[in-house]
């Protein structure tokens, strides 16, 4: 047993161990305060930096608002001056004005320029005979059924009416486009066209008076949603250069007899009468059509008070075109209700469930397009 000595260096000891770890400690916690606080006069320096930071900021916000003001206030002035003179959108002072502010002019492509075909004011305008066409080839490959069975009518031509909007976008980079300055770039915008019916399927025999076995009723052309593509307008007599993405929306007709009263079968056949099929609604994907020709600098005011800038002329002899692939839906299967050519066609569409929607291919081609350019959106 240990006497009361060795039990008083114990009892040292361990005091001793405490005493240091509770030193060691207290060094710790020390250095861990004193290493993270700031000296005053730091302190102060990031206290001036954060604050400069923030009124620099502050300062830009104020230039950017001003800069966005400035130019808003300019676009109204640019437009007032249009309204007043047109033709003040040639001269090289607003092109760089117009750039400056980021100017987009709302514009009217117009195929058919009102006429006034009688002489008297008091009536309205018309719209002229339209010069516009397009060809589509269908190729003379078979077709099976529904749509046949035949054969792909081959090319045929139709002539487009109507109107479509564009956007010039003043300070945008036409660099790739066009060496020229006066060049600004155009987005598309809403199309409402119309063109003329159109033979699809030719029977097989032919019939003897050449009348086709599928055709298309009046077809109406309208932008496909959300598919859109940036072209350029040459303001001083330059390039024109624009592909729509269009939808292409008709009844078709078919040729033959029903067999009785509905629900009586239909048969194909020359000679017979021709019978709405049903309606062909939005579909994808989208029929493009492709323009590519010049511009002519034509300011006026036209017969129903709008304001022209330019002519666009477009023509496959000139410059050739090019043939863009497209797939045209047609309802060909003939309507249950026996509707025949000369009543309104059936306003149900397609729904594609019993056949009734058959996917044809075909090519495009602009072959003559002469249009107005106004200022302002579609009426």
């Amino acid at each position: 047993m240990a006497g009361p000595r060795g039990h008083g260096r114990r009892r040292a000891a361990v005091a001793t161990v405490a005493v240091l770890m509770a030193v060691l400690a207290w060094h710790a916690a020390w250095s861990a305060s004193a290493g993270s606080r700031t000296p005053p006069r730091a302190q102060a320096h990031d206290h001036a930096s954060h604050g400069r930071a923030e009124a620099r900021r502050l300062r830009l916000h104020r230039r950017a608002l001003r800069r966005y003001r400035r130019a808003r206030r300019e676009r109204v002035r640019l437009w007032a001056a249009v309204r007043r003179h047109p033709e003040v959108v040639l001269t090289r002072r607003f092109r760089a004005r117009a750039a400056d502010a980021r100017l987009d002019m709302p514009l009217t492509v117009r195929l058919n320029p009102k006429i006034d075909d009688d002489g008297d004011f008091s009536t309205p305008a018309v719209d002229a005979p339209s010069n516009d066409r397009v060809r589509i080839d269908w190729g003379a490959d078979p077709i099976a059924a529904p749509a046949g069975p035949g054969v792909g009518a081959g090319a045929q031509e139709v002539t487009l009416s109507g109107s479509f909007g564009l956007t010039a976008r003043w300070g945008k980079d036409t660099i790739g486009y066009s060496t020229g300055r006066s060049v600004v770039e155009v987005g598309s915008g809403a199309v409402a066209m119309q063109a003329t019916p159109v033979e699809i399927v030719d029977p097989v025999p032919a019939c003897p008076d050449g009348s086709a076995l599928l055709e298309s009723g009046p077809i109406s052309i309208s932008q496909t949603p959300n598919w859109t593509r940036t072209g350029i307008l040459g303001l001083m007599g330059g390039p024109f250069r624009l592909r729509l993405y269009t939808q292409w929306t008709f009844n078709a007709l078919r040729q033959g007899s029903f067999a009785g009263p509905p629900p009586s079968p239909f048969g194909d056949g020359c000679g017979g009468a021709f019978f709405w099929t049903g309606h062909i609604g939005v579909t994808a994907p989208p029929v493009p059509i492709d323009f590519r020709g010049s511009s002519t600098i034509s300011p006026a005011l036209t017969t129903d008070g709008r304001l022209r800038l330019f002519l666009i002329h477009v023509h496959d002899a000139v410059i050739a075109q090019d043939d863009d692939a497209a797939t045209f839906h047609v309802c060909a299967v003939p309507d249950p209700s026996q509707t025949p050519e000369g009543s309104p066609p059936p306003a149900a569409d397609c729904t594609g469930e019993a056949g009734d929607d058959t996917m044809l291919p075909a090519t495009v081609k602009v072959l003559d397009f002469d249009a107005e350019v106004l200022i302002g959106r579609p009426d």
